[in-house]
């Protein structure tokens, strides 16, 4: 769009400049002015309703809009009567070939000091855009895309978080995106929430591992209460057990105690004895009983307390596993709270390298003075270079009585070839090619172009009636009917007032 812009620019120029030979050049050029307008505002509608401001900078906004105003300019002109070449529209040049070749130089040399210097500044301009490009572009490898891997939604949905609503709500939809994470996981999926999802899993691990190490403090008391519970049962069992055997031993022994041998029939046939120690042996074993029971139950209970106590010492690691499990769920949440602080770091960033990134286009004068200031000086010495070369060739003209052509008409019998040598001169035929003119350097081979022109005119030896060979001095003094031939002179010796020498002239010509 801006090419296309700045091309018809340059052709309503190159059409009007062209009238001076062709009137109908001067209505084209004013359609061309109308169209090249139309394109840049077109062009600048397009870029201002998708973009941001940065954007349609970026995108040659401000050299959309240049164009059309040198359009408008150009088209204002041409209606208000601008002739294309600043001069009276005399035919006989009105000063010396020497000051009129000089002028032209001059002018060719300030348009080619001026492009150069216009060229220098473009360099730099296109040198600190590409910059800013560069830092616009580093934008999105340093906070952009930091941001998206961190929450995993893309700043990009909202509008690169480009103002403070922009950021308040991408902030807003962040955090609600993790609080229901929080409260719905593990029925709410952690995919797609970047960085904070996996953190806001290990937050939830680190919780489970302190409620693991409390359940397993419980399940330690509990065993303790179940092992006593188990000891007095067994404590209980086994005293019951030796009661009875106590019990069976007594009564075993005073069973033992008498015995009867023979028959009972009759009873002077059998014989009674009397053990006393089955008795004794008897309550031994009932007191060996009692001593076995205790010593068991003693055991036990010895045992009972030393699972205890190492159910204690258990249960002294099991509270510090608690209180790391607990320092670890802080460490997780205090991680959070460093990446949602790191979130609203890079945002801040963002805004200040934005900041800092248009600070340095519309701040900088070599993005906008100085090129454009170049620009329009280079452009107004060329115009001005032509309008030297255009009044030269004329003068040149006038010296030879004939038209400027490439290649030359060439006498015959003349050796000299009829194109002029160089190939940068072949695409200047005729005068209107200096029209055609878009570089400094262009001017210069056109120049250059004149001077050979008239050098190879003055090499052909062949008589000829061409200006330099005429018979007598050619002057270059414009002659004028008015004074010279009718003698209606405003000075020297009988003048007369510049109102009445024209009236006499109109006289004379009725």
């Amino acid at each position: 769009l801006d090419r296309l812009a700045f091309g018809g620019v340059e052709k309503a120029k190159k059409l009007f400049n062209l009238s001076v030979a062709d009137p109908t050049a001067r209505e084209e050029s004013k359609e061309t002015c109308k169209r090249a307008a139309l394109t840049g505002y077109l062009g600048m509608a397009v870029l201002a309703a998708a973009q941001d401001t940065n954007d349609f900078v970026m995108n040659q906004g401000n050299s959309l809009l240049a164009n059309v105003q040198n359009a408008r300019d150009l088209f204002e002109g041409i209606n208000g009567g601008l002739n294309p070449i600043r001069n009276n529209g005399e035919f006989v040049p009105n000063s010396s070939f020497a000051s009129t070749l000089g002028a032209a130089r001059r002018a060719v040399d300030d348009a080619r000091s001026s492009e150069i210097e216009f060229r220098s500044e473009k360099r730099e301009f296109d040198r600190r855009k590409a910059e800013l490009r560069s830092e616009l572009q580093s934008q999105r490898a340093q906070f952009i895309t930091p941001l998206k891997n961190l929450t995993g939604i893309d700043p990009a949905q909202y509008n690169n978080l480009a103002n403070v609503a922009d950021q308040r709500d991408y902030r807003r939809v962040v955090d609600g995106e993790i609080q229901r994470l929080i409260d719905g996981y593990p029925n709410v999926s952690a995919a797609g929430k970047g960085e904070y999802g996996a953190q806001v899993i290990a937050i939830l691990d680190a919780a489970e591992a302190v409620r693991q190490s409390i359940n397993r403090l419980g399940n330690l008391t509990e065993a303790n209460a179940i092992a006593r519970w188990a000891n007095a049962e067994i404590d209980f069992k086994n005293d019951t057990a030796r009661k009875k055997l106590r019990a069976n031993d007594i009564s075993r022994g005073w069973a033992n105690m008498v015995s009867v041998s023979g028959t009972l029939f009759p009873p002077w046939a059998s014989s009674i004895s009397v053990s006393p120690g089955s008795v004794i042996s008897g309550y031994l074993n009932a007191e060996d009983r009692d001593i076995q029971t205790t010593q068991q139950a003693e055991v036990s209970d010895i045992q009972l307390e030393a699972e205890i106590k190492k159910a204690m010492l258990e249960e002294g690691n099991l509270i510090i596993d608690i209180r790391r499990a607990k320092n670890a769920m802080d460490q997780q949440r205090l991680r959070l709270e460093a990446m949602v602080a790191q979130r609203d770091r890079l945002i801040e960033d963002l805004a200040n390298a934005r900041l800092t990134a248009e600070n340095l286009y519309f701040q900088d004068p070599s993005f906008r003075v100085v090129v454009s200031s170049a620009q329009r000086r280079a452009d107004g010495e060329l115009d001005f270079a032509v309008d030297r070369l255009f009044r030269l060739a004329k003068t040149l003209e006038y010296e030879w009585t004939e038209k400027y052509q490439n290649p030359v008409r060439i006498p015959v019998g003349s050796d000299e070839p009829p194109a002029l040598e160089n190939p940068l001169f072949d695409k200047f035929t005729d005068l209107e090619s200096l029209f055609t003119v878009r570089t400094a350097d262009e001017s210069k081979d056109y120049l250059d172009a004149l001077e050979a022109w008239d050098s190879k005119l003055r090499r052909i030896t062949v008589t000829s009636v061409r200006g330099p060979n005429h018979a007598g001095p050619v002057t270059a003094d414009p002659i004028s009917v008015r004074e010279t031939i009718l003698g209606l002179k405003t000075t020297g010796p009988g003048a007369m007032t510049m109102a009445q020498s024209v009236a006499a002239f109109r006289d004379y010509i009725r």
